[in-house]
């Protein structure tokens, strides 16, 4: 039967070098796993040890020879890179998740899968579960553990090299010492007041997505507050998470005897809390970059503050007021030839414009006089400076739907009288065919109607086809206006969201190690007979996660836009009178994927964040 042995290439090239002496190869195997070289000795040094399990010796190399001869004829040996888990690095068999295992988007809400494909592919029979495989991996991300435990239990086998590196290692932590204990003061010095903050930011969110009136679904503003409240809840915890895996790892080399070690606290090293490592650098690293970019933006509004000031007043009251009041008129008097009813354009048009007077007169009048904006814009400036770009460009948005609420206004009206009109013609239809809509059960029923109940309807259907024209003329007209206004803020609220959950972090790990962002296994073959006689050794090296996987929380949010505003289920429900809004909550949900679905109350860790921080 075949037999696999995991080399490290450390060793590999030691056996370059040290190639005039007879060596030996020692493996440790684990319950459930393959071998695993763990050094490399001279064999005049194994003369008088005992190897214990899980300890053994699998292969053999005479002196001036380049192929070992193993204990298994039938054995094939795998080179591998050592992780080091002071780099954080580590084989996995999945793509490692940035998304909280509760926040895992379900791809059959997204796309249209076969579920009797699904089911099959769920099916124990179609699935390999790779047991052996999993406990080996596990087995050499936590090399250097086993290693230093090999190397205590036997210290007449133990590689001067090795030890020098070591000896090196606890010098240099030996130098930090102080200055760890100086942080460790100073991060007792500031933890009541992250506590206060913590605290202040957790009701901060629970007020602001309030359920009766939620102001996250209102404001931008106050969704970007909410967003920054729940990342500073959320800190903690994470600080939490991957420090307790260092905790784990201090704890588990006390093991030496690894046949009694538990296999719960190996299955922890070293990647359980991992992701909220990366999660938590890629928040501070968005934040931070987010504030450089609200400086830049900043120092550009103030410095051109008189010219925005200028065009802006200019512009305003043209795109507000009287383009909207011109576009109201010609609507009242029988736009492109077309004959609208009189008196129904009339009460439209008085209605509008009356709208149009006041909120000119009540908001945009004062909005665009010179100090109010040169102010507003210099508040926008600091926000930014302060808070992000993300704040600066949320105040914008927020102030952009202000002026055109009066284009909301109108949209909301039209719509609700157009929904109202087509639901009554459609209802007249069914009339005329002796149906009826049944509420009750949701279907279509037969019916059968009296003479004067379809006389009643008739007239009701002629009146309101005749007023179709001018109640869709308006409807149609607000429309456009209003999908073109949330065109502009869609546009602006995803640049936010972009700062806001881009996986910056996660990509630059990528780019300089990929093998912290593993994304699966491959294993190559290599043609080379420093090993063995056939000339052919097989590389075990880690597969980075696609930036695909990364960027997934993205492509759905663009399929989400796309579905709800520019596809032709959004332009049905445009005929069919039903609401087009931006709700913000459900729309950029899917970009909260790596926090908690409710913010993390601080005094839930309370003690836990204590004792980790007065006692390392």
């Amino acid at each position: 039967m075949s037999k696999y042995l995991l080399w490290p290439s450390e060793l590999i090239q030691k056996d370059k070098a040290e190639n005039a002496v007879r060596l030996a190869a020692i493996a440790i195997t684990l319950q459930g796993t393959d071998d695993v070289i763990l050094e490399v000795i001279e064999q005049s040094l194994l003369k008088s040890v005992y190897l214990e399990p899980p300890y053994s010796i699998v292969a053999y190399r005479e002196a001036g020879s380049s192929y070992w001869d193993f204990v298994n004829k039938a054995s094939s040996v795998i080179e591998f890179d050592i992780p080091s888990s002071k780099l954080l690095q580590f084989f996995s068999l999945e793509p490692i998740s940035l998304i909280l295992p509760e926040k895992v988007v379900n791809v059959r809400e997204s796309k249209n899968w076969n579920l009797n494909f699904e089911y099959l592919t769920n099916h124990p029979s179609y699935q390999s579960n790779n047991r052996k495989l999993r406990k080996t991996l596990r087995l050499i991300n936590s090399y250097y553990t086993y290693l230093e435990a090999f190397q205590e239990k036997y210290p007449s086998l133990s590689n001067n090299r090795n030890n020098t590196i070591r000896g090196s290692l606890r010098n240099f932590f030996d130098k930090w010492f102080l200055l760890n204990k100086l942080l460790r003061l100073v991060s007792f010095l500031i933890f009541y007041p992250m506590v206060a903050i913590c605290l202040l930011s957790y009701w901060s969110s629970i007020i602001l997505n309030g359920k009766k009136v939620g102001l996250v679904n209102i404001s931008m503003t106050a969704q970007q507050i909410d967003l920054r409240c729940q990342q500073i809840c959320y800190f903690p915890l994470q600080y939490l998470r991957f420090h307790q895996s260092k905790k784990t790892k201090k704890t588990f080399e006390r093991y030496r005897s690894y046949s009694k070690a538990s296999y719960d606290l190996r299955t922890i090293l070293p990647s359980k809390y991992y992701p909220d490592y990366i999660r938590f650098y890629n928040t501070v690293w968005l934040v931070l970059n987010d504030i450089s970019f609200g400086m830049i933006f900043g120092s550009l509004l103030q410095e051109n503050n008189h010219t925005i000031c200028i065009w802006l007043t200019k512009n305003i009251p043209y795109f507000c007021y009287t383009n909207l009041r011109n576009l109201t008129l010609i609507l009242a008097n029988n736009p492109l030839g077309i004959k609208l009813n009189e008196e129904l354009a009339r009460f439209f048009s008085e209605l509008f414009l009356w709208i149009i007077e006041f909120w000119y007169n009540f908001y945009i009048k004062t909005f665009i006089q010179y100090d109010t904006l040169s102010k507003i814009i210099s508040t926008i400036s600091i926000m930014s400076s302060i808070c992000g770009a993300t704040f600066g460009l949320s105040i914008i948005i927020d102030i952009f739907s202000l002026l055109t609420l009066s284009i909301y206004l109108f949209y909301r009206i039209s719509n609700k009288l157009y929904h109202w009109q087509f639901n009554v013609m459609v209802s007249l239809i069914y009339l005329f065919f002796g149906k009826k809509i049944n509420g009750l059960r949701n279907r279509i029923d037969n019916h059968q109607f009296q003479l004067d109940e379809l006389l009643l309807g008739t007239l009701l259907f002629i009146t309101l086809l005749f007023l179709t024209p001018t109640i869709l003329a308006f409807y149609l007209t607000f429309t456009i206006l209003q999908m073109i206004s949330m065109t502009f803020e869609i546009i602006i609220e995803s640049e936010i969201a972009l700062i806001n959950h881009f996986p910056l972090f996660a990509l630059l790990l990528r780019i300089k190690d990929p093998r912290r962002i593993p994304g699966g296994i491959i294993i190559e073959s290599k043609i080379d007979t420093n090993i063995n006689s056939n000339g052919i050794r097989y590389i075990l090296k880690n597969k980075s996660i696609n930036a695909s996987n990364m960027l997934q929380p993205y492509f759905l949010l663009i399929d989400n836009l796309l579905k709800s505003y520019f596809s032709i289920e959004a332009t049905t429900k445009i005929l069919k009178g039903h609401p087009i809004t931006i709700n913000r909550y459900k729309l950029y949900q899917v970009l909260y994927s790596s926090l908690p679905s409710e913010p993390v109350h601080i005094l839930d860790i309370y003690e836990d964040l204590k004792d980790r921080i007065t006692n390392g």
